[in-house]
């Protein structure tokens, strides 16, 4: 199973060569003309979130995957949900109610992506006592989220076969690694970037040191 969100990416790709866009690559700064009209390359709008992308991709790769998230009403949930049924994933962990879907936006330009992300209130009222799995992948599930990982730990600690995969989201960093530190050693993947791996270890080092701490 993959827990965490499923939302729709609005993915707008720009020309690489638009004298209009001004890229500052030192200081990590893009920037547009304000109030203008820019044209776009292409506009898609794609399955997006972490558990989301990961459940099809291990579908794909042939394994039985079900989603564990919370899905509104609105239009952007039933294309949500239509894409994961042509995907073949099992949605019988999946909540709906009434609301708005949670919506990013992605900007290409020269080969690298910026994320606009918003994330709409949800109380994740999952329980796991039904489920039984071989593999857990845990990321990011928006503001609420403490009692999930809470309710996973008592899981894979009572269920000694099954593996947890995790990658801690942004949100989860902004709190602190100390809100989410109880369920390190209980994983046995963990999907993290080298500064987020600084953080959970507490010091910076080359990619070597970080793994060994």
């Amino acid at each position: 199973i993959t827990v965490g969100n499923a939302v729709i990416d609005a993915f707008l790709t720009f020309q690489d060569h638009d004298h209009t866009i001004k890229l500052n690559k030192q200081e990590r700064l893009l920037s547009f003309p304000y109030g203008q009209k820019i044209p776009l390359s292409s506009c898609e709008f794609l399955l997006g979130g972490n558990a989301c992308n990961v459940g099809v991709g291990l579908k794909r790769a042939g394994f039985n995957t079900a989603l564990v998230a919370e899905l509104a009403s609105d239009e952007f949930s039933e294309k949500i949900i239509n894409g994961l049924k042509d995907e073949k994933v099992d949605l019988s962990q999946v909540i709906r109610h009434k609301g708005q879907s949670s919506f990013s936006i992605g900007i290409n330009f020269q080969g690298e992506r910026t994320l606009f992300v918003e994330h709409q209130e949800r109380s994740h009222p999952f329980f796991f006592d039904d489920i039984k799995t071989h593999l857990i992948y845990l990321t990011s599930l928006g503001h609420t989220w403490t009692h999930v990982y809470e309710r996973i730990a008592h899981y894979v600690a009572r269920e000694h076969e099954t593996i947890l995969a995790f990658n801690p989201g942004s949100l989860q960093f902004m709190d602190g690694v100390g809100t989410f530190s109880f369920l390190l050693p209980l994983t046995s993947v963990l999907f993290v970037n080298k500064e987020e791996a600084e953080k959970i270890v507490n010091t910076k080092a080359d990619t070597k040191e970080l793994l060994q701490h």
